[in-house]
């Protein structure tokens, strides 16, 4: 953006922002493993192309205290994950919404990691006492919002 167009828009009070968007993505499989691991992998082609700018992901209490902080990391597919002993475990706040729902904003980092690898899976570790509710879960399956921007369309010249 051009000075001259800062200046004038800051002289007049006219906000300048960038267009975001935010994508509601479904979870497309869940799975527990050993008990308190879980896996959920969602539609994450749709964002692959965006600038992530943050995530926040929804999951439903079935049963259980409702953990402060969960540990999660992104789980690569494919060739990715022979060695995962190289993917970090992140530990996130848990923030509790109405009617059981969790909500854990994820970092853009990792948000972004899983964009750029659609088959790749959010893992949450819980403590033990800990369920949740799965993509077959009616009207309680996980999902995940993404905030970002879709790249510019070649020859555009507008917002």
């Amino acid at each position: 953006m051009k000075p001259w167009v800062r200046v004038f828009a800051g002289a007049f009070g006219i906000v300048l922002a960038a267009r975001s968007e935010t994508a509601i993505l479904d979870c497309t499989d869940s799975a527990v493993r050993e008990g308190s691991l879980w896996s959920f992998a969602f539609r994450m082609a749709i964002v692959q192309s965006w600038k992530i700018d943050g995530a926040k992901l929804f999951l439903h209490l079935q049963k259980g205290p409702v953990p402060k902080t969960l540990r999660l990391r992104a789980e690569p597919a494919g060739p990715e994950a022979k060695d995962l002993s190289k993917v970090a475990w992140i530990r996130t706040n848990v923030q509790k919404q109405p009617d059981g729902w969790l909500q854990i904003d994820l970092p853009p980092a990792l948000a972004a990691r899983l964009a750029a690898h659609p088959d790749s899976r959010i893992v949450l570790r819980t403590p033990r006492d800990v369920v949740l509710d799965g993509r077959t879960a009616n009207m309680r399956s996980p999902y995940l919002f993404v905030e970002g921007r879709r790249p510019p369309n070649p020859g555009s010249t507008g917002p």
